[in-house]
């Protein structure tokens, strides 16, 4: 088919050539000075027509061609390591800090509060837990509204506070789901940026919840909508990156967890209650969204799927403006799959043991990690502490598993890290 219609746009143009230097030759009594601009015009005209990637400036008797190149190719002319890719790693890692907010808000918010036995000195305080089963009256010795615990009276019913935890996760596990197909059908891009402002405003409204069951509900809308934009963003960045560059980027991506966590230990040390917290959660995803919203675009690996070329080039050239490579040269995007000679191809069985296990080993893994933060408060000393601790032995955890794969590869590190 594209044969035929190339052909017919040269017949096209062999035609109007013909009648316009006629008409030009007749009008202008025989005048061969202005034959080459006149066939010049209508040739550019004609192709322009024909959709032909050859274009013939009327400045210039040279013709300018469109240079097909793979999208890899394409993000290597414009850096790598560049400017524009910094900042869109920085904006979509900062999420990982989100997460882990969003995540362990719950050890402060249901922290316990120190009570005291109703008939006893106001000044006398116990910091263990309040007995159930008892005929003597206790009281608070704080404010009540401090913790989730106290506020909704979930002392004496602990699987009700557990409940709470598990919503949430359950609220991630189904918000992966949704999103993820979502985001193959409909962009990276624009499900990313719904999700961000759901959660804001379902995190916003935690901080005006009234009774306990509006809370568990709200928790798992928060987890359904954060696990939204976080793993939206990391395939996002991903993708906008080339596959030569993309181990460094990836193995990063949760390099500022650390940072959730200093954060959430000093806001939760100067917070007066777990509504101010829920506040300060809204207040950080808010902001963090309105700057994700316009600074981070659409996938080009979806948009070539898509056959959106236009966008893929209009994307290659911002970056390399931000990066100062600006590529001269015309191109269009093609897609890269056909088999290298010599290439091995990975069979679906192989595929899909090595993806099988690896899940396994991080979901392994997850569950340990999570099991520490969400006890922090059970563990000696200074809860806050604790959790400040956590985030600075966090931070330089990314980076030494990055030095590790690049001195040993990748399969040594992963069995000692396990």
């Amino acid at each position: 088919i594209g044969a035929n219609l190339h052909v017919c746009a040269f017949i096209q143009i062999y035609f109007e050539m013909l009648k316009a230097l006629s008409s030009f030759s007749i009008a202008n009594g025989g005048c061969k000075g202005r034959y080459l601009t006149t066939f010049l015009q209508v040739t550019r005209s004609a192709m322009s027509a024909s959709n032909s990637p050859v274009e013939y400036p009327v400045s210039s008797s040279r013709m300018s061609v469109m240079i097909p190149i793979t999208l890899g190719e394409a993000l290597d002319k414009t850096n790598n390591h560049g400017k524009y890719q910094v900042v869109l790693f920085l904006i979509c890692a900062l999420f990982t800090a989100q997460e882990v907010f969003h995540t362990c808000i719950d050890v402060i918010t249901a922290k316990p509060i120190p009570w005291r036995w109703r008939d006893e000195d106001p000044g006398i305080s116990r910091a263990t837990f309040p007995p159930c089963e008892t005929s003597r009256d206790w009281v608070y010795a704080e404010n009540a509204t401090v913790s989730i615990r106290s506020e909704f009276n979930l002392y004496c019913n602990p699987l009700m506070l557990r409940l709470v935890t598990a919503a949430f996760f359950m609220g991630r596990l189904c918000g992966f789901v949704v999103f993820w197909n979502v985001s193959v059908l409909f962009g990276r891009r624009w499900p990313m940026v719904i999700a961000i402002w759901c959660n804001s405003i379902v995190t916003w409204l935690l901080s005006c919840s009234v009774s306990y069951e509006v809370y568990v509900i709200l928790r798992a809308l928060d987890g359904f909508t954060m696990e939204g934009y976080v793993i939206g963003a990391y395939v996002l960045m991903l993708e906008c990156i080339n596959e030569n560059s993309r181990q460094v980027y990836a193995s990063q991506y949760r390099s500022f967890q650390g940072l959730g966590f200093i954060f959430l230990a000093g806001t939760a040390f100067f917070s007066s209650s777990w509504k101010v917290m829920c506040l300060i959660s809204g207040i950080l995803i808010t902001v963090h969204g309105a700057v994700a919203s316009v600074f981070i675009p659409e996938s080009p690996k979806w948009l070539l799927a898509k056959g959106r070329n236009g966008d893929i080039v209009t994307f290659i050239h911002k970056v390399s403006t931000w990066n100062n490579r600006r590529i001269k040269d015309q191109f269009f995007i093609v897609d890269n799959k056909k088999k290298q000679p010599g290439e091995k191809v990975t069979s679906e069985k192989e595929l899909f043991l090595t993806a099988a296990s690896l899940v396994c080993i991080w979901g392994l893994l997850h569950v340990a990690e999570y099991i520490l933060y969400l006890n922090v408060l059970f563990l000696p000393g200074n809860a806050y502490l604790n959790l400040l601790l956590l985030g600075i032995c966090d931070i330089p955890a990314r980076a030494v598993p990055l030095y590790m794969m690049e001195r040993l590869g990748r399969v040594p590190p992963s069995y000692s890290g396990t």
